[in-house]
């Protein structure tokens, strides 16, 4: 999972930045939203985090 996780982030980070100057103009803000992802991907919480909110999608009752 971590070699997936990392080598997924690292593949075109010069495509990214070309689709959508916004984001190259914030390059600390991206940079720590990559680094976050990898954390959480790395930990285990992303892992926790996709769960939970795929019970709550496929619960009714957590919509009300």
């Amino acid at each position: 999972a971590k070699g997936k996780a990392t080598g997924g982030a690292a593949a075109a980070p010069e495509d990214e930045q070309k689709e959508a100057p916004a984001a190259a103009e914030e390059p600390s803000t991206k940079q720590k939203a990559a680094a976050s992802l990898l954390q959480a991907a790395k930990d285990g919480s992303l892992e926790k985090s996709l769960q939970d909110f795929e019970q709550k999608a496929t619960t009714p009752e957590a919509k009300l």
